[in-house]
């Protein structure tokens, strides 16, 4: 009925995975320091609207 899949694992080197892990370090802390940017912005932005009640 259905034909069988043959799934081949190509092995990973450890220098490979090393690379992958720095790569989405730096990524992370691309996203983290846009994050912290962007909130710093909108704070500036807000600032005389903060202060109204």
């Amino acid at each position: 009925m259905f034909a069988a899949r043959q799934i081949f694992f190509t092995p990973i080197s450890g220098a490979a995975i090393e690379a992958t892990q720095r790569e989405r370090a730096l990524n992370a802390e691309d996203a983290l320091k846009a994050a912290h940017t962007e909130s710093v912005q909108d704070r500036r932005g807000a600032g005389p609207y903060a202060v109204q009640t």
